[in-house]
């Protein structure tokens, strides 16, 4: 059945099923962002078997890895063809447009596709939001069942288009492993245990910590594994 959306998906809008885009996933509790982000996941990884999907909360996926509080393995994913990056709850974050800014580069670069959600439009910068290929967004339909998703591009083209039975999806995900707004010894604790070198550390720490918080855990993660800069 999913082989079919595909196809459909495809014929209509093509152009969304490229690699290397940013998508932006606006909407309120309720409203099917991070059902949307597994649709897409699913749809991604049928048109390309290679894919690897990393994710803040868990997909039961083939390929897929589970990455707390956003810390990512760039050295490691930069050595893979093609890659997902899905970010539940921007908002969770303590320096949201750094980690956009940083991750936009990233794709570009290498070719990766990221999906990010949050509530509000205005959670990410005027600079943040130009970043995206497309602004996206979705509405589920409880009584039909059904997930209408609406893609803006960046000349305001906007392609709807309403997936069916979006529900057989909702065994395929959790999201109860997203820590809410995480301190700063939270993200300490992870990235020291999930970097295996200082680039990934600076990378990672940049991304998510506030700019004043930066270079005191920098400091301590180096001193603590007697790394070098």
């Amino acid at each position: 059945m999913l082989k079919l959306i595909v196809i459909f998906f495809s014929l209509f809008f093509g152009l969304l099923l490229i690699f290397c885009e940013i998508y932006n996933i606006i909407g309120k509790t309720g409203s099917g962002k991070t059902l949307l982000t597994v649709l897409l996941a699913f749809l991604f990884k049928v048109k390309e078997p290679r894919l690897k999907i990393f994710a803040n909360f868990n997909i039961d996926i083939d390929d897929f890895t589970f990455i707390e509080l956003g810390v990512i393995p760039f050295t490691k994913i930069k050595e893979l063809e093609y890659v997902m990056i899905i970010f539940d709850d921007i908002k969770v974050l303590n320096n949201i447009d750094n980690f956009m800014n940083i991750i936009a580069n990233i794709s570009r670069k290498n070719s990766f596709d990221i999906l990010f959600t949050s509530q509000y439009y205005t959670y990410l910068n005027k600079e943040g939001r130009q970043q995206a290929d497309y602004q996206v967004l979705p509405i589920y339909n409880k009584k039909d069942k059904t997930l209408d998703a609406y893609f803006t591009d960046l000349d305001n083209e906007v392609f709807p288009y309403t997936f069916n039975n979006p529900n057989d999806f909702f065994d395929k995900y959790n999201t109860k492993n997203i820590i809410d707004f995480p301190d700063e010894d939270d993200i300490y604790e992870y990235v020291k245990n999930s970097c295996d070198n200082v680039k990934d550390i600076k990378t990672n720490l940049k991304s998510i910590l506030k700019k004043t918080d930066y270079n005191k855990y920098l400091k301590k993660i180096v001193k603590e594994f007697n790394l070098e800069n």
